[in-house]
């Protein structure tokens, strides 16, 4: 029977996939969006959008593939309180994630609370998981989750009259880490 870490590892890969799968296929579907002028988030409101369900449900099933990647590295860095703090974090923003999926921009006021928590908390997390990953004897790994920490946070300090272009800086740049982690600990190369 595989291990959480395993089961952990996979899902950490297949976050990305998920949602890039369902933002892709609704802006496919929703010849209105604009890069410049939407939210992703957009795309999931009932009231204006057709493809409310597909974005909103990959948003979903994405936050529980990630709270069960974060599983899957707390239980592999049991010996790292650091570590483990990391990977709750990251859970935390899987949860985020999905309640932003749950309370669709339509759900009001707390539509933009789960979404600044889930793009807060990404980097928050591979701030803490970073220097874990260096201290653990992981330089590359920890080094790499430091500067996608920042990367995925730069996009932030920058006006926008739409924020479907940061969202989706970040996001991508969370996603490569995503799947570079999830290999390298389906390999048993965290530590």
């Amino acid at each position: 029977m595989p291990r959480i870490r395993e089961i952990g590892a996979i899902c950490g890969m297949a976050v990305p996939i998920v949602a890039f799968a369902a933002i892709l296929s609704s802006i496919a579907l929703s010849p209105w969006f604009s890069w410049y002028s939407n939210a992703l988030s957009d795309l999931g409101n009932y009231a204006r959008s057709s493809v409310a369900i597909i974005f909103n449900l990959g948003l979903v099933i994405s936050g529980i593939l990630t709270v069960v990647f974060g599983l899957g590295i707390f239980d592999d860095l049991k010996g790292s309180k650091p570590g483990r703090v990391g990977a709750l974090v990251l859970m935390m923003a899987g949860a985020a994630l999905t309640g932003i999926g749950i309370f669709s921009e339509d759900a009001g006021r707390i539509h933009f609370y789960v979404s600044v928590a889930f793009f807060s908390l990404v980097p928050i997390s591979l701030l803490i998981l970073g220097p874990t990953m260096i201290a653990g004897g992981s330089r590359k790994l920890g080094a790499l989750s430091v500067i996608i920490a920042f990367l995925a946070a730069i996009p932030w300090a920058f006006s926008w009259e739409g924020v479907a272009i940061p969202e989706t800086i970040s996001a991508a740049f969370a996603s490569a880490w995503s799947i570079t982690f999830g290999v390298k600990m389906l390999k048993g190369r965290l530590k």
